[in-house]
């Protein structure tokens, strides 16, 4: 028997041969071929790898399926390893579960810890909360809110472990409502975050949250306690994009009080200082113009101000145009100055089109003329073995 095995080995290896050689000889020829492969490799999106340490009864890792429970509502069930462990719900609380074949046997048995029990966890190609992320840096609190939710209501139980996400779920969930002004909520989950074991080791963290207490007092008109605090904690912060805030929190603190021109050289800091902290500069140079609009007056007349304040609008509005300061500057513009700006805008998307039109046009063409046999290659990448139970209930 062992020796029939070998020779079908034998005629196995020489009947490859002959295909290898020539995959090899037409391979100079395909590089379009290999671009193609090359193309969907990079577009491959990588599979979430957790793993869970246990100490008890023996110290040991396993890896595990992606929770469900971390999951937003209405989205496909990721495809399940039939070697991985499961998270199941029990009266003792969540339960990792693992299935294990005896490959003598066929039998079948179970093992099962408590999630509680875990000591380590290891996440590799987690997405989710780098989307919420790019949600706050977009302007969508709420969808950044409702994905931190489900994290920290996973890890709520898992906070003091090396490798949780709660933390990180809880920064985002804390810049969500501050984005959003919700403080009733911020209030008490700023004192829960600040019981989590290890809160003030991340980095800017505590900074972060004085920063965010200070947006607090200024929305409930507390003025002169934000310019106080402020100008006292820049005075001990090294962080440009801290210091950006705090100035931005300054100025803020100081127009509300009146000091227009205090307010004024205390904005333009922030493009002269803090210029590669872009995020702030749209909103410091409207405030600057503001400023200018509120200092104008018979007395100032010769230096014309309304001038300068329109100077540093159509900056923000040219400069920035997608922001939300570019929307505030265009309405401190004249009517006059809007409808001009309106109309050119409108011209530029006109031609923007067309200019898109011809290049469609023109790519048709060449598609028509050309073409290398490339759109009729499959590619199929090797997995490990996997169940797709996305339609099991």
């Amino acid at each position: 028997m062992k020796k029939k095995f070998l020779q079908f080995l034998a005629l196995a290896a020489l009947i490859a041969v002959p295909a290898t050689f020539a995959f090899a000889q037409a391979a100079p020829a395909a590089s379009a071929v290999g671009d193609v492969i090359k193309a969907k490799d990079t577009k491959k999106k990588k599979r979430v790898v957790i793993k869970f340490g246990f100490e008890k009864p023996v110290r040991q890792t396993w890896e595990i399926n992606y929770p469900e429970k971390l999951l937003p509502p209405g989205a496909k069930k990721p495809k399940a390893k039939l070697t991985a462990a499961n998270l199941k719900d029990s009266p003792r609380g969540i339960m990792v579960v693992k299935e294990n074949i005896d490959l003598q046997t066929g039998m079948r048995f179970t093992d099962e810890l408590p999630l509680k029990d875990v000591i380590g966890i290891i996440w590799e190609n987690e997405t989710q909360l780098k989307d919420a992320r790019n949600d706050l840096s977009q302007g969508n609190p709420a969808a950044a809110l409702a994905t931190a939710e489900r994290f920290l209501a996973f890890f709520k139980d898992l906070k003091a472990i090396p490798g949780s996400l709660w933390l990180e779920a809880a920064v985002i969930k804390l810049d969500a409502l501050d984005l959003q002004e919700n403080d009733t909520i911020m209030d008490s989950f700023i004192r829960e975050l600040q019981d989590a074991p290890g809160w003030e080791k991340i980095e800017g963290l505590p900074e972060r949250i004085k920063i965010v207490r200070l947006r607090q007092q200024l929305r409930k008109g507390d003025y002169q306690r934000v310019l106080r605090d402020a100008t006292e904690m820049m005075k001990t912060v090294d962080s440009p994009e801290t210091n950006a805030q705090l100035t931005m929190l300054k100025g803020r603190a100081e127009f509300n009080l009146g000091k227009y021109e205090d307010a004024l050289y205390t904005f333009l800091r922030v493009p002269v200082f803090y210029g590669n902290q872009t995020e702030f500069v749209p909103a410091s140079k409207l405030e600057v113009a503001r400023c200018f609009l509120k200092l104008d007056g018979p007395d100032r007349k010769a230096q014309n101000l309304p001038k300068l304040a329109e100077s540093y609008i159509m900056e923000v509005v040219t400069e920035y145009p997608m922001t939300p300061e570019a929307k505030e500057a265009l309405a401190l513009l004249p009517k006059d100055k809007q409808a001009e700006l309106a109309a050119r805008d409108s011209l530029a998307e006109d031609q923007k089109r067309a200019l898109v039109a011809a290049s469609i046009g023109s790519s048709d063409e060449s598609a028509e003329a050309v073409s290398d046999g490339s759109e009729d290659l499959i590619v199929e990448d090797e997995e490990e073995i996997e169940i797709d139970d996305s339609d099991e209930e």
